[in-house]
């Protein structure tokens, strides 16, 4: 006998200031197994202790499992990573989602001109779909190798709306797709206002490169969302 995913309550903690997840699996073990919710707390807190991912905090009758920024790093590296499988050739760009075109084509914009003034590499030198990330490589994400480098809030309510979007991807529940894509431009958007790209560039290097690094993932999963719920692609200039 096994307990459904579906049946186990997770959560994450409503903060942008971490990643961090919460779970009252206890109450369900003891429901279907037998026990306390307290023995099956102690029991779970003992196999899933603190590990180079998370760190477990026993609340009980729950769990929260706190991620490490080193972890997180490594996830926004895979993403960067991930290849987007597009049809070939592209379909002709459509007039629907309009300001969520604009937001995806400005961000692959500060990409290229990025890369033209030599703080990233990209496969492509011209403005593509198709880029691949070449350097640096790895992105700069940590600093002192332990905390994610951005102290700027721009930069980490990015993120955290980052981890929301991706979340969402796998609730089985009806996701509305283009609110989501708007609040994650209109995100962008704070991001590029307060975040200072340009400015930062020849006094913190590794923040700069860094930056685009969550930018590029931004775009990435923009464009998953054109591709994969609206079967679309976004058009390259306006």
């Amino acid at each position: 006998m096994s307990l459904p995913p579906s049946q186990i309550p997770v959560y994450r903690l409503k903060t942008p200031d971490y990643v961090a997840y919460r779970t009252m699996i206890a109450v369900q073990l003891s429901k279907h197994f037998g026990g306390t919710s307290q023995q099956w707390v102690e029991q779970l807190a003992t196999v899933l202790n603190d590990t180079a991912c998370w760190q477990v905090t026993v609340t009980p009758p729950q769990l929260e499992f706190r991620y490490r920024d080193r972890a997180l790093a490594e996830w926004l590296q895979s993403l960067l990573h991930t290849v987007m499988p597009l049809p070939s050739p592209l379909p002709s760009p459509t007039a629907a989602y309009l300001p969520l075109q604009y937001f995806h084509s400005r961000c692959l914009s500060y990409l290229y001109l990025a890369q033209e003034t030599g703080l990233i590499t990209l496969t492509t030198p011209q403005k593509s779909l198709f880029w691949q990330w070449e350097k640096p490589h790895p992105v700069p994400w940590l600093q002192d190798e332990q905390h994610l480098c951005w102290l700027q809030s721009p930069s980490q309510a990015l993120f955290s709306q980052l981890v929301t979007v991706i979340d969402q991807w796998a609730e089985p529940r009806p996701i509305p797709w283009d609110k989501v894509a708007m609040g994650l431009g209109e995100t962008w958007e704070t991001f590029e206002r307060g975040a200072c790209l340009w400015g930062i560039c020849d006094r913190q290097l590794a923040l700069a490169q860094a930056q685009f690094g969550l930018m590029a993932v931004l775009q990435r999963l923009l464009l998953r969302i054109f591709w994969e719920k609206w079967q679309m692609i976004p058009r390259l200039e306006f």
